[in-house]
């Protein structure tokens, strides 16, 4: 099993002496159990029989040793029986984190938890609350993640939808009748049994105190989904984002994409009683939805925020209202221009502000589209190229000058005109866009590090443009009920590894070199280290490329991710 600590920049410099660092040791075993998070029995990866796993919870400037063994009977490069050590330090980072199994689907199954960095001990935070309350979110499958992948990479495959959505590792599906289905991905991993009174499902309940302010830290697992997060009658006030803090801005709907954490303040200010916690679907179509929900609805959950005096049943006899139901959202423009203007609302707060460089010294513009390979199984291609995973590992490869499965001529920009097209390339391997090397065109530097005296770090800005595509096209066979009432233009997670970003901009439609960086925010921008990249839009980031090695960039949609949706940035 490969397994990855995904907690934001991994291992920056630190500008001030550590105090009072500790070592933390976590011991990890992970485990293939039968579990029914949402009452339907599957098989679940756990860590330590937790799904989600154990939180691990650390100081800034502590180092972990995380022990994990490989529970199972097989997988590799941690094998059955064995234990791997991840020994790092975590010099300069607060927030909301995860870690999680990097090796296929096995995230979607259940291989996560989450990965809490506070302030080094006397470092105060800017803002005060009461208690904490920890809440995660996931999207679920009764297929297992094996299946899925083969699913989504058959001839004409495509992800299948979620069948139920989960809060803090529950949820209740529809289990009576049990819905069968007939030509889609149930008969491929038959249900083996759904029961409603499992004690591993049913509604969460957040017990609260009245008039008391809570800081809820949020984070999406979703293997798939983008996600809206509310509570019944209560505001939310957005404090920071992933590890940065942020002005505070309040909202009564939480938008969250895979791989996202937020945390948020409100107040138990209502008169005492119980309120739903709602979490919704967002960009996924109800018709799309139909096939795993059998229901008219998108994948919707609702959990009770319950205060402690409260003298009413923890389960609401009446529905939810529709403002908190899922409607499901059309992929237009207005919804589109709804969850742009909700991110440049957040920003960074006025007191953590970090200056960054303008204009970048790298510009690199990397194209989404969903496309098919000559085979007519589907790709993610960047730049209208499918990539293909290294032979060895990238560092390997470097030292030994290996270039077999290693794609060196990976391009800066995709060709006018294949932001509205299918068609895809096949490279040669792992499209790895060289920051910091030698190879002609592709240097930060220039004539600077022809001279052997590279600067100690290169400012790059990375353009995500999504596909324009508005219509299935005829270069790509459509068999399949899934993908044939998805649109092309999917949303995105675009996450980048061993760095923090800044999101500088972002804009619905293609992107223009010469005017969308007018509305860059070069004053205050996020920094955060994943960015929500919706359908027929664009997102800008810059980050520092100061932590040397071989880092992969990659869509945090496990399905995306399988069809090739990453690349490797190397800076050395």
């Amino acid at each position: 099993m490969l397994w990855t600590v995904a907690f934001a920049v991994t291992l920056l410099s630190s500008a001030a002496p550590l105090a009072r660092a500790e070592v933390q040791t976590y011991n990890l075993t992970v485990k293939s159990e039968i579990r029914s998070p949402d009452c339907l029995e599957r098989r679940t990866l756990t860590v330590n029989g937790l799904f989600p796993g154990p939180t691990i919870r650390i100081r800034s400037g502590d180092t972990v040793l995380a022990h994990v063994t490989n529970g199972m009977p097989s997988e590799c490069p941690i094998l059955p029986g064995e234990t791997f050590l991840y020994n790092f330090t975590v010099p300069d980072q607060v927030g909301t984190f995860w870690y999680h199994a990097h090796l296929g689907m096995e995230r979607a199954a259940g291989a996560w938890g989450l990965f809490i960095v506070d302030p080094p001990l006397g470092q105060s935070e800017p803002f005060a609350y009461d208690q904490e309350l920890d809440i995660t979110l996931a999207d679920w499958y009764h297929m297992d993640e094996i299946y899925y992948g083969y699913y989504f990479l058959a001839v004409n495959g495509a992800n299948p939808p979620a069948n139920s959505f989960l809060l803090n590792g529950r949820g209740q599906f529809n289990c009576t009748p049990a819905i069968e289905r007939t030509g889609g991905y149930g008969d491929l991993d038959p249900y083996k049994a759904c029961n409603v009174s499992s004690a591993d499902c049913g509604p969460t309940v957040l017990k609260v105190q009245p008039n008391t302010t809570y800081r809820a830290r949020i984070l999406s697992g979703a293997a798939q989904s983008y996600m809206l997060f509310s509570i019944e009658n209560h505001t939310l006030t957005i404090v920071q984002a992933d590890g940065g803090y942020t002005e505070p801005r309040n909202v009564s709907v939480l938008e969250i994409a895979s791989g996202q954490s937020y945390s948020v303040l409100f107040t138990t200010n209502q008169a005492p009683n119980a309120y739903y916690v709602s979490v919704r679907s967002k960009w996924e179509t109800p018709g799309y939805c139909m096939q795993a929900t059998g229901t008219g609805q998108c994948p919707h959950l609702t959990g009770t925020l319950l205060y402690s005096s409260s003298a009413n049943a923890v389960a609401q006899n009446a529905p939810p209202p529709s403002s908190l139901q899922s409607q499901g959202i059309s992929f237009g423009d207005p919804s589109v221009n709804a969850s742009i203007a909700f991110q440049k609302n957040i920003t960074m707060n006025k007191d953590y502000v970090t200056p960054l460089t303008w204009p970048p010294t790298r510009n690199i513009t990397i194209l989404t589209s969903l496309g098919a390979d000559p085979d007519s199984h589907p790709v993610f291609a960047l730049n209208g190229i499918e990539g293909r995973e290294p032979v060895t590992p990238l560092l390997i490869a470097e030292y030994y000058n290996v270039s077999d499965g290693i794609d060196n001529t990976a391009h800066d920009t995709y060709r006018p005109g294949d932001e509205t097209s299918l068609l895809v390339e096949t490279a040669q391997g792992l499209p790895v866009y060289r920051i910091n090397g030698n190879e002609s065109g592709m240097s930060c530097y220039g004539t600077e590090l022809a001279s052997g005296a590279p600067t100690e770090s290169c400012s790059v800005l990375i353009v995500f443009q999504n596909s324009m595509v508005t219509t299935q096209q005829s270069n790509m066979a459509i068999n399949d009920t899934y993908l044939a009432l998805l649109p092309v233009a999917v949303p995105h997670a675009w996450h980048l590894q061993g760095h923090d970003f800044w999101v500088v901009g972002q804009g619905r439609g293609v992107y223009d070199a010469t005017e969308s960086p007018k509305t860059f925010n070069l004053v205050n921008p996020i920094y955060r280290n994943t960015v929500a990249l919706y359908p027929r839009a664009w997102a800008a980031i810059m980050f520092n490329a100061d932590n040397p090695g071989a880092w992969f960039v990659h869509c945090h949609l496990d399905a995306h991710m399988w069809a090739d949706s990453l690349f490797a940035a190397m800076r050395f």
